[in-house]
């Protein structure tokens, strides 16, 4: 028998990897955002995955927007920043959060 764990996922919320993991996937997230509501993503100290579930909406890296749909994922290096805009659906989306080693 393992130590592995079952997560339900169909809700929002946070889920902690590291109680049963050992690699870099620190945290696991679903989120819901309502139509017209905005965050920042902040890739501090780690680097991150995202994965669009349902609705839509824009992200902007600070360079160009661009479309969220169902089915589209981006994927944010140590330091990056993005902006996520809610569109006239909401936006649910799945991000994994990975530790990176800085090096000196």
């Amino acid at each position: 028998m393992t130590n592995a764990t079952v997560h339900p996922l169909r809700e929002p919320g946070d889920i902690d990897p590291t109680t049963v993991l050992t690699g870099p996937l620190r945290r696991i997230r679903r989120v819901r955002l309502n139509p017209g509501e905005r965050v920042t993503l902040t890739a501090d100290g780690f680097e991150f995955t995202l994965f669009v579930l349902s609705g839509g909406g824009t992200g902007n890296p600070g360079t160009a927007a661009f479309t969220l749909r169902h089915g589209v994922s981006v994927t944010a290096p140590l330091r990056a920043e993005l902006h996520l805009v809610a569109g006239d659906e909401g936006l649910e989306y799945f991000l994994a959060e990975l530790t990176v080693r800085e090096e000196s």
